[in-house]
């Protein structure tokens, strides 16, 4: 009896589930857009991002979460690397990372303002090409 009243609650869940516009589903119910067509001026138009003054392996877990989210954004994207004076390895990994995702989303990066710093360290390693800077 157990069984049978378990296999009703799912199927009641399911039915639930499947109803448009029911907020528990999950799923594919997306949230509500203004009226201004933001959504979608995210997703032809080019977004910007100013990097920190330091981006080392010690902030690599908050701009990643800073990344992932432009990432869902869609659209190009412009980099301003200006304010940057220490730029280790981890970080400039996680932006080539970042970069090569855009990429193969058929998006762009330009980058703006590069400092001094980061443009010798991503030099040294011989990343200017793969990220995209000239």
């Amino acid at each position: 009896m157990m069984q049978k009243k378990k296999s009703k609650q799912r199927t009641v869940s399911k039915k639930r589930a499947a109803k448009p516009g029911n907020k528990k589903s999950g799923g594919k119910t997306a949230t509500p857009v203004k009226n201004d067509g933001s959504a979608a001026k995210h997703e032809q138009s080019s977004l910007s991002i100013a990097l920190e003054s330091v981006v080392t392996i010690s902030e690599a877990e908050s701009l990643h979460k800073k990344l992932q989210g432009y990432l869902d954004l869609g659209g190009d994207l412009s980099i301003d690397a200006g304010q940057v004076h220490m730029i280790d390895t981890a970080g400039l990994q996680l932006l080539l990372a970042f970069v090569v995702e855009l990429k193969n989303q058929n998006r762009s990066v330009k980058w703006l303002n590069v400092s001094p710093a980061f443009k010798e360290t991503a030099e040294l390693l011989g990343l200017t090409a793969p990220l995209g800077m000239r």
